[in-house]
């Protein structure tokens, strides 16, 4: 069983549209398995309330559960829902912000002209060729999440940051 090529609107979340949607089952047996992709694009406070309200948060720690955005942006998703076994589970996903507003944390300077690459699986985060404007200076970010490893119990977090900022729009953010 098979639907192709579906759109829909995501309820609750306004401006948040899921397009080129596949839902796929191979084998209506005790053994299904749904597979689903699509894309999702709109604004990107929509997106990141839907990772906030999802098995995302909890992936990311909850560094995103106070995040806020602005402008448009864009999530190529796939799920492998195995019916019988939905705590196995896997996705894969890639978020693409093309020069968004990004406040990460109420206690963080904003980050302005976002430019990047999230992709994420069920247990792991890269983030590629990042930029944007911090403190009054260009920042250039990479690095992610990795799986937990038999002897941790939490992901290893990697995350290399290059940039400048101005000594004024730093004195700023202290008062």
């Amino acid at each position: 069983m098979q639907l192709s090529q579906a759109s829909a609107q995501v309820a609750g979340l306004p401006g948040l549209g899921i397009s080129k949607a596949l839902a796929r089952i191979a084998d209506l047996g005790p053994q299904s398995v749904v597979e689903v992709s699509g894309e999702l694009r709109g604004p990107l406070g929509q997106g990141l309330k839907l990772i906030q309200t999802s098995a995302l948060s909890g992936l990311t720690q909850e560094v995103l559960d106070k995040a806020q955005g602005s402008g448009v942006a864009e999530l190529q998703l796939r799920l492998n829902l195995p019916l019988s076994y939905l705590d196995k589970s896997t996705c894969q996903g890639n978020l693409l912000l093309p020069g968004n507003d990004l406040q990460l944390s109420p206690d963080l300077p904003p980050i302005t002209q976002a430019r990047a690459s999230l992709q994420f699986t069920q247990n792991s985060l890269q983030l590629s060729n990042a930029q944007g404007r911090v403190l009054g200076g260009d920042l250039k970010l990479e690095g992610g999440l990795k799986p937990r490893t038999r002897d941790a119990s939490e992901p290893e977090a990697q995350l290399r940051v290059q940039g400048l900022l101005t000594a004024e729009a730093l004195q700023q953010s202290v008062i």
